[in-house]
């Protein structure tokens, strides 16, 4: 007798083998992402200190020089 639920255990494996391998994409997309997006905020809070800043220094040069 041939046992018929082989093929499909095999197929249920490959199939649950690809959706790992989705999902730990998903997940480095992710990480990823993540990582880009708190480079930006960190890049773009930088600049607003050092724009805020710019100004406060010109007066201060100004100040000694008068």
């Amino acid at each position: 007798m041939r046992d018929e639920s082989a093929p499909q255990e095999r197929q249920f494996v490959r199939k649950g083998c690809f959706m790992s391998g989705v999902l730990e994409r998903l997940q480095t997309a992710l990480y990823l992402t993540l990582t880009a997006a708190f480079l930006g905020l960190t890049l773009s809070a930088l600049v607003a200190v050092l724009v805020a800043a710019a100004p406060l220094k010109l007066l201060a040069l100004i100040d000694r020089h008068a």
